[in-house]
């Protein structure tokens, strides 16, 4: 493989990623979120979302495991940025990296960058310690951004 076709065939990835986190995060944490969260409250929200967001995952292949455990709790965690920042460009942008960044190294359908090799017998350890790592650095994501409380930075100056 050539490096132009290295470089076209990240930066495919990299806009595709992009647009569907736009998709997702429109879709879910936009209009549907804020109204959500006005009406119910941050949690009965966060958990509609979660079961819609994971069922669209189901709907799309994955299993019913890897989309409530897995979207679910990136859906947690892209609702929180979206909530505390008033917006979706965090959250479009942490779902865009999160996905290349599984791309990149691997981690989807697709080949990406790189791909692991898992010697033959060690494949039940590497999904259970890639589930246990996936779990804390998402759980330690979502703490953070429940326990963030934004300063309002913009001044108008008269």
């Amino acid at each position: 493989m050539t490096s132009s076709i290295i470089f076209y065939t990240i930066i495919f990835y990299l806009l595709l990623y992009i647009l569907v986190a736009i998709r997702e995060e429109l879709a879910f944490r936009g209009y549907p979120l804020f109204s959500l969260n006005h009406r119910f409250g941050l949690w009965t929200t966060q958990i509609i979302i979660l079961i819609i967001f994971s069922l669209e995952h189901v709907a799309g292949g994955m299993t019913w495991f890897q989309a409530f455990l897995g979207t679910g709790t990136g859906a947690l965690l892209f609702g929180f940025a979206a909530l505390k920042t008033n917006g979706i460009a965090l959250s479009i942008g942490l779902h865009a990296a999160w996905n290349f960044g599984q791309w990149c190294l691997g981690f989807k359908k697709e080949t990406g960058l790189f791909h692991g090799i898992v010697e033959k017998g060690f494949e039940n350890v590497v999904e259970r310690n890639g589930w246990i790592s996936y779990l804390v650095i998402m759980i330690i994501a979502v703490v953070i951004f429940y326990f963030y409380k934004p300063e309002n930075t913009m001044k108008v100056q008269t």
